[in-house]
């Protein structure tokens, strides 16, 4: 995979996500479509998230790096959202969500210049509730 360009949008913080999706107590795979129109029926402009993962792992761009989205109140100037599909009160992503992960994460803090910070500390990236 070719190197993609760096970000001219500052980034300190990677802030992962889930989608808060569930019927009767288990997680659902919502299609990034419905995830969007959820955000638009809340009054938002736009998303909260800049990825998402579905269940089999696979990775969408809901919006670009270099926008910021509507994550967490305060934090969104300079982070970046990551969304796993599901919802995490009820289980854990996917090993394959996680597995995706690693390359969102890592592509994000690269992009940005935030690796080598994130290697000295890695709470350079934070769950939502950890944002509060």
């Amino acid at each position: 995979m070719p190197a993609r360009p760096p970000l001219k949008r500052r980034i300190d913080r990677i802030v992962i996500h889930t989608a808060a999706a569930a019927s009767r107590g288990r997680p659902v795979d919502q299609e990034p479509g419905t995830l969007k129109a959820w955000w638009l029926k809340l009054g938002w402009t736009r998303v909260g998230y800049h990825r998402y993962i579905r269940f089999d792992g696979r990775v969408y761009e809901l919006s670009d790096l270099e926008r910021q989205t509507n994550g967490v109140e305060g934090m969104n100037a300079h982070s970046a959202h990551v969304c796993f599909s599901g919802h995490g009160d009820f289980a854990a992503p996917t090993e394959a969500q996680w597995k995706s992960s690693v390359g969102v994460v890592c592509d994000i803090a690269l992009r940005s210049g935030l690796a080598p910070t994130i290697l000295v500390n890695p709470m350079w990236v934070l769950g939502h509730r950890e944002c509060y």
